[in-house]
């Protein structure tokens, strides 16, 4: 049993490691790398350092200056996420595999932060999300809820990270205390889903027959991309107020909403551009002989085709969404990155930028490869680029 599992663990590496001399010599590389890179810096994160810095600034790394009596507000924003997130997986993914393996690497991680942190809410996120994906796969109308479901999530967020003026039990939080991870999550989430609608609308107004609407957004597109994320960022926070009549005001936080959606908007409707013009024209004289009209086609026909061809691209843009939020620390937010620079302002943990960064790279690291691994199973599951 010795001999032939030794000599399958040499066959294995002769087939994928040492095939070719090329393949040896990044494997050797590869070898080495690790072990003058990887080890000692594995090391350095068990032993070397110091992450009491991370544990004592875990309420402003998370949610800035927002009032510690009032975390409970973000807590149950988490808890109907998780709920809707299982609800979602639960109506929409096919394979109860795949399901059960999504929502089990999520309760995971949640649970892990939990016993890490001490919180116990994120206990209960990773209960409600394990909890609400197999009452989503009976038969009923789970799927036909999702839409309201997530319409009435974004109204509840606002209201309870807002609050009410004069309200006794939520009490409002003005936005500028709103901070670290739960703006970037915010500003992400904001950018992505109204980015997206607006992008298609572009994209197809680019390719529409009326001039005046197809000039129009030709100039958006090649303005708003012509332009860094920094620059829309200034002129959402100077131009805007130039453009409201006296005595009027537009919370800051929604000014940069706005700017994030403009800027993002218009790369999103290259991307969809993209998409329709990589269908054949087939597609199209196949909807005409089948007698529909041009909106049935555009919805029905074209704009899924459009929208698998190019799920790479989409995402790609999401993921640089998600770190391009950080450029808003210049006009005077507090975002993650922000929050992670603050904390190494303070007396007691001068010196611990190497924690610091780290932690905060890492976490944009694994959100991002999170991104990444559920675009390429959806491309797997659709058949992007095989058929």
């Amino acid at each position: 049993m010795d001999a032939f599992t030794l000599d399958s663990a040499w066959r294995w590496t002769r087939r994928h490691l040492l095939r070719t001399r090329l393949d040896a010599l990044l494997t050797v590389g590869a070898g080495l790398a690790i072990a003058f890179v990887a080890v000692p810096l594995a090391g350095w994160v068990v032993s070397g350092a110091d992450w009491g810095v991370i544990a004592a600034n875990r309420h402003l790394l998370l949610v800035g200056s927002y009032p510690a009596e009032e975390v409970w507000r973000v807590w149950a924003v988490v808890w109907m996420l998780m709920a809707m997130s299982g609800i979602s997986l639960g109506a929409l993914t096919e394979s109860a595999r795949l399901g059960w393996k999504v929502v089990g690497a999520g309760a995971a991680a949640l649970l892990l932060l939990a016993a890490l942190s001490g919180a116990w809410e994120a206990a209960l996120a990773g209960a409600l999300l394990a909890a609400a994906y197999p009452r989503a796969r009976r038969p009923g109308s789970a799927g036909r809820l999702l839409i309201p479901g997530w319409g009435v999530f974004a109204v509840a967020t606002l209201v309870l990270l807002g609050g009410f003026e004069g309200s006794g039990w939520l009490p409002a939080v003005g936005t500028q205390r709103w901070g670290g991870f739960l703006l970037t999550a915010l500003l992400t989430a904001v950018g992505i889903v109204v980015s997206l609608p607006l992008g298609v609308a572009l994209a197809l107004g680019r390719r529409g027959r009326l001039p005046v609407i197809r000039w129009f957004c030709v100039g958006y597109i090649e303005l708003i991309r012509g332009v860094p994320l920094i620059t829309v960022l200034f002129m959402g926070q100077l131009v805007i107020p130039l453009f409201l009549p006296p005595g009027w005001a537009i919370d800051n936080l929604i000014r940069v909403m706005a700017a994030v959606v403009v800027f993002s908007s218009a790369y999103m409707a290259e991307n969809v551009r993209g998409g329709l013009q990589s269908l054949p024209h087939g597609q199209l004289e196949a909807a005409q002989a089948l007698g529909l009209g041009v909106t049935a086609t555009t919805f029905l026909i074209v704009l899924p085709q459009a929208l698998r061809n190019v799920i790479p691209a989409i995402v790609g843009q999401c993921i640089a969404l998600f770190k391009d939020t950080s450029l808003v620390a210049i006009i005077g937010l507090i975002d993650f990155l922000s929050a992670g620079q603050a904390s190494m302002a303070q007396a007691g943990f001068a010196g611990r930028e190497a924690e610091v960064y780290a932690f905060v790279a890492a976490v944009y690291w694994l959100f991002s490869f999170t991104f990444s691994q559920a675009s390429r199973r959806l491309e797997q599951r659709l058949g992007v680029g095989e058929r």
